[in-house]
Formats: structure tokens, C-alpha cells, sequence
């Protein structure tokens, strides 16, 4: 790993200590500070206005995208490498007493063990994002795109696709579609987002309590299936450099022989 890359992992990395450290030093008898944990889960969650449902904010906990973080890298820290169509990968699911953590990563170089972060630096910063959505048919999604959309061919009985929401944000290259299906008073979602630069990595914690989690294999691909107490299920995977997650009120067999066949 050169100089400039190991500073870029770095800073990512004294990042993700700062915010925690933050978390955890906050006084406990004030209310504000679980408020906000519900405020950021809120935002991290939020989907098209005209969704008909929305994932409690009570399930997940992670801070991500609602925030563009102004370093170039992002946080590796297993050893697990994987190459395809020219990058490589590193998933994997780690399960604790309390709760799960989901790790993705994508490097267009190898995945190396990191060094040790080192002291403080202030000159981190982060930059709000401000997301634009537009509703669309299908067609127009497509012709729109900056990436390949995939649709089932499998779908539940009883569910049509009832529009499409494409999203991106003022002054950031992100990209996010939303195929918006409904049927049986119910709805599910399937999400698509475009991944982008040099290195990529996501991260999911997973209160035990409230949903159990396990891996399955989507023709070759492994993906993370998370079934919530309240009966709704959320699948996520990366298929050709496209992060894709299904949530909804669907049974296990259903999802997953809808995400096999994308195309």
C-alpha cells in the first residue's frame, strides 16, 4: 500500500473513531442523545414519499450515506480477498451477543491489512448531501441511468411494478433507483445503487433482538437475508458493481428466488 493510500484508509478510519467516540461520550441522562441516533437512522432509511412503507428506525443502526464524507478510501479491515471483472471484493458477516455486523468492500486493487490509525486529525470534514428525486416509468429509468438497471423476471403473485424513483444529489456523482412495487395492501422495494471511485465499503449493524440474520447464495454471490420480528425482510447483495437491496413484507423463499433472477 503506497503513502497516499495508507493516509486515505487512515483518515477514514480516525473518522468512523471520532464519530463513535462522540456516541459513546454523550451524557446519559439527556434524551437528546438516543433522539438523534432515531433522527440519522430516519434519514439513512428514507425512500421515495409515495413507498408504502418504511423500515423502523429501531432495527438498524449505521451511519452512512446521509453524508458525504470529503476523503478519497474507505475502511478495510479484513483479510479476505476476492477478484472479479477486474476488482476486488471482501464480504463478510460477523455475529456478536447483541447484534450483527455486515461489511462490504470493493477495491479496484487488493484488500491489504491496514496499519494502526494514528492521532486525531482535525482537518477532517464532512459535507451535507441533498437528495433530488423524480418519479418515472421504467422506460424512462433506463434511458436515464448512468448504470444498468436489473428487473426480475420472478416476482411474487398478486405484485406489479407501480412506478420508479430515481434519485441523485446536488453536487455528488451518487445514484440510486427505486423499483416501487405494490400489490396484496402491501409494497416492496427493490433499491439499486451505483458504486463508485476507487474503494467502496458498507457497513450494517443488526440488533439481534429484533431480527435474526443469515447468508445465502444468489447464483454464486453471497448476500446477507435480515428477517425482522414484525415480518418484514430485507435482502442485500453487490452484483457487478451495483449495491441491491429488496425490502418488504415478502417470505424467505419468495425474495430469494425473485433476487436469482435479475437480469
Amino acid at each position: 500500500m503506497n503513502d497516499e493510500r495508507k493516509q486515505k484508509y487512515i483518515d477514514d478510519q480516525l473518522l468512523q473513531q471520532v464519530v463513535k467516540k462522540e456516541y459513546n461520550e454523550a451524557p446519559n441522562a439527556a434524551p437528546m442523545k438516543e433522539f438523534m441516533w432515531k433522527q440519522i437512522q430516519m434519514e439513512i432509511n428514507e425512500q421515495p414519499k409515495r413507498k408504502s412503507f418504511i423500515l423502523y428506525h429501531k432495527k438498524v443502526l449505521s451511519v452512512a450515506s446521509v453524508f458525504l464524507i470529503l476523503l478519497v478510501g474507505s475502511l478495510f479491515t479484513q483479510l479476505k480477498d476476492g477478484e472479479a471483472f477486474g476488482w476486488f471484493s471482501n464480504y463478510f458477516v460477523e455475529k456478536q451477543a447483541d447484534r450483527t455486523e455486515i461489511n462490504n468492500q470493493i477495491s479496484d486493487e487488493p484488500i491489504e491489512q491496514p496499519p494502526s490509525p494514528p492521532p486525531y486529525d482535525e482537518s477532517l470534514k464532512s459535507e451535507e448531501l441533498h437528495p433530488i428525486d423524480t418519479d418515472m416509468s421504467l422506460k424512462e429509468a433506463v434511458q436515464e441511468a448512468s448504470f444498468h438497471i436489473v428487473t426480475p423476471s420472478k416476482i411474487p403473485k398478486g405484485y406489479r411494478l407501480d412506478y420508479v424513483t430515481r434519485r441523485t444529489y446536488e453536487g455528488a456523482p451518487l445514484e440510486h433507483i427505486f423499483l416501487n412495487y405494490e400489490g396484496k395492501g402491501n409494497a416492496f422495494v427493490i433499491k439499486q445503487s451505483k458504486i463508485i471511485g476507487e474503494f467502496y465499503s458498507s457497513n450494517m449493524t443488526v440488533n439481534n433482538q429484533l431480527a435474526q440474520v443469515e447468508t445465502v447464495n444468489l447464483n454464486g454471490v453471497e448476500a446477507t437475508l435480515i428477517s425482522y420480528d414484525d415480518g418484514t425482510t430485507t435482502l442485500l447483495w453487490v452484483r457487478m458493481r451495483t449495491e441491491i437491496t429488496i425490502t418488504g413484507e415478502l417470505e424467505k423463499d419468495d425474495i430469494i428466488k425473485m433476487a436469482k433472477s435479475l437480469h
